[in-house]
């Protein structure tokens, strides 16, 4: 019993760092969209509303070549800890670049 628990625990802990290129795009828009809105910039990338942002940006890695899992789910871990002070320096994780290298964002 204890080692079916144990495997059962591994393969969720798997499939929960698993980030696919749908939930990416999606937790993406979600996060970085927020995050403007939070610091009243969303004008300031060129948005008009909340609404505008996440649709331009919610198929951003949808056609990516080179997507990285690994890279995708570091870029939403720390997006989740910026704060205003990091979106007016424009300090937007590096990992959000390399989940696709020929992805227009950052």
């Amino acid at each position: 019993m204890t080692s079916q628990l144990y495997k059962l625990s591994i393969t969720l802990l798997f499939v929960g760092a698993c980030m696919g290129k749908k939930k990416f795009d999606k937790q993406n828009a979600e996060e970085r969209c927020q995050l403007l809105e939070d610091c009243e910039v969303l004008d300031m990338y060129g948005y008009s509303s909340i609404n505008e942002c996440d649709d331009e940006l919610r198929n951003t890695y949808n056609e990516c070549d080179d997507y990285d899992k690994k890279a995708a789910k570091e870029c939403i871990d720390e997006l989740k800890k910026m704060n205003c002070q990091d979106v007016y320096d424009e300090r937007f994780p590096p990992a959000c670049g390399h989940a696709c290298k020929d992805a227009p964002v950052d």
